[in-house]
């Protein structure tokens, strides 16, 4: 197959079926969305990663409450936001800056 180009049905690559979208494969897409808790996401977060916020009235108040919770065993987790209309939990728990960077 030439380079570039996406196979038109799944391949089998190193003994596991790839599909043509990517390196989800074919496990990934029969994955199911389900519903957790603000407690549970916020220990999904890994230092270092990029968290989304969102804009205005959709911001996350109990994730930012139980993120703000993991204060000092995270270090330089990044949070983007726009349009903030109510203080943030993880600012005001982590004012040093060292467990959370807020990028607005």
């Amino acid at each position: 197959m030439p380079v570039g180009t996406l196979p038109s049905s799944p391949v089998k690559a190193s003994g596991r079926i790839m599909s043509g979208a990517g390196d989800m494969g074919i496990g990934m897409a029969k994955r199911h969305a389900q519903r957790i808790s603000a407690a549970e996401a916020a220990a999904l977060v890994r230092s270092g990663d990029w968290v989304d916020y969102g804009f205005g009235m959709a911001q996350p108040d109990a994730f930012d409450q139980a993120l703000a919770a993991r204060r000092g065993e995270l270090t330089h987790v990044r949070i983007r936001s726009a349009l903030s209309l109510r203080p943030r939990a993880v600012l005001e728990a982590d004012r040093s800056g060292e467990s959370f960077q807020w990028f607005n």
